[in-house]
This record gives structure tokens, C-alpha cells and sequence, in this order.
């Protein structure tokens, strides 16, 4: 083995062990428990799929695509609202926001750029975070 995957199993490890994941497995564990929440979800991909077997038809009825819209307008209303949904999306937001860093920090080792245009001959456009 060889010490970048090494290093790289440790970075895993390490971002398994941060608070930000750990926000997220158990947001999902609440979201998932939401039982009411989970069969507005059904409903919604059972409607989902029922306009997508309209608009496959020849003559599409215009009537159920326009009943079947509104009423997945109003789930997915009921969905985004939901305070589990929420959380779950707020703690996926943090860990994105983690996992993009790391990236970023890896991208400028390979190629001498961070996200936002930090290099090495312009510092300043970081505000000096690349800690290069």
C-alpha cells in the first residue's frame, strides 16, 4: 500500500469522525423515522411516475397531467418544509462545504490553484486562507 492511500484512508477516517458527518447520519436517521414524511415521499415519486407514463403516451390527457402537477406541486411544498427535510438538507450543506475545502486544498497541491483563483503569485485573492 502505498502512504498516499494510506493518507487518503486516514483523510476518510478523519472526515468520518467529523462532527459535520456525524450531523448528517443522524439527520438522515430522523428523516428516514419520518414515517408521515416518507409517505408524503411515496406519494409524491407514485405521482412522479404516473406523469412520466401520461407524457409517454401518444394522446396525452391533458387533464391528469394538469391534476397530477398540482398535486405533486403540493407535496413537494409539504416535502421541502418538512423541519427533518430541512435539517437534513442544512447538515449536507455543512459537510459539501468540507468536502469541497478538501478538495480545493488537494486541487492546489496538483495544480497550484484553489477554488477562487488562489495561487501562489496571488495570495491576496484568498485573503491568505491557502496557508502555502
Amino acid at each position: 500500500m502505498s502512504n498516499i492511500t494510506d493518507l487518503a484512508r486516514q483523510l476518510g477516517m478523519a472526515l468520518r469522525d467529523d462532527e459535520r458527518f456525524k450531523a448528517v447520519e443522524k439527520a438522515r436517521d430522523v428523516f428516514d423515522s419520518d414515517l408521515d414524511l416518507q409517505k408524503v415521499i411515496g406519494e409524491y415519486e407514485a405521482n412522479k411516475q404516473i406523469l412520466q407514463a401520461e407524457y409517454q403516451k401518444e394522446e396525452k390527457d391533458q387533464n391528469v397531467i394538469r391534476s397530477v402537477s398540482e398535486r405533486m406541486k403540493e407535496l413537494y411544498k409539504t416535502i421541502v418544509s418538512n423541519p427533518h427535510m430541512e435539517e437534513l438538507n442544512r447538515v449536507q450543506e455543512e459537510m459539501e462545504k468540507l468536502v469541497n475545502e478538501v478538495n480545493s486544498i488537494i486541487s492546489f497541491f496538483l495544480n497550484g490553484e484553489q477554488a477562487g483563483g488562489c495561487s501562489e503569485d496571488k495570495c491576496a485573492s484568498c485573503g491568505g486562507h491557502c496557508h502555502h
